[in-house]
């Protein structure tokens, strides 16, 4: 069975009575979800200065670390520098040894080389010496035209018919 409730109240106050009961319904609603919010707010402030802390700790450590690896920083630079020049004028040298190898021996024995000069910008070489027999100068000539890295060689006429013996000499070729 039902319990039966008896209300003696006027249907005026038990509207009044009704509004009130949903009034503080609505009232204490609100009171927890302030509470409610007030928690979460503080937990994320609490979080907030807990990774703050850490960023902070971190930030630290970053430069507590760059500032003691700043000098190796600097010096692997330096080594980075030199090692780019060292390229630089590797990739412009030619290596020599293999070159006047073949051309020393390519210049018979009855000349004797003076003065040997090189202009790198133009590529064009210089000999001048003196030749025992003009014909030493002939042969001069002719192995420095066939040489593969030679462009061009030539001896001035009058060198070769002013003499036969000891004559001296200047040739210059160039490069290719």
């Amino acid at each position: 069975m039902l319990p039966t409730r008896l209300n003696f109240l006027s249907p005026e106050k038990r509207k009044h009575l009704k509004q009130l009961a949903n009034l503080q319904f609505a009232k204490s609603t609100v009171e927890i979800c302030l509470i409610v919010f007030s928690i979460i707010g503080t937990a994320c402030l609490g979080g907030y200065w807990v990774l703050e802390s850490h960023v902070d700790s971190l930030l630290s450590r970053v430069e507590s670390t760059a500032r003691r690896n700043r000098e190796k920083i600097m010096l692997i630079e330096q080594i980075n520098a030199s090692v780019k020049n060292i390229k630089s004028f590797q990739n412009a040298y030619k290596p020599w040894q293999p070159f006047l190898a073949e051309f020393f021996s390519m210049i018979p024995d009855g000349i004797k080389i003076q003065n040997l000069s090189l202009n790198r910008a133009t590529k064009k070489c210089t000999m001048s010496g003196v030749a025992a027999l003009r014909d030493d100068l002939l042969t001069l000539q002719n192995s420095l035209r066939s040489a593969p890295y030679i462009a061009e060689a030539t001896v001035p006429i009058d060198q070769l018919i002013l003499q036969k013996t000891d004559v001296p000499f200047t040739i210059t070729f160039t490069l290719k």
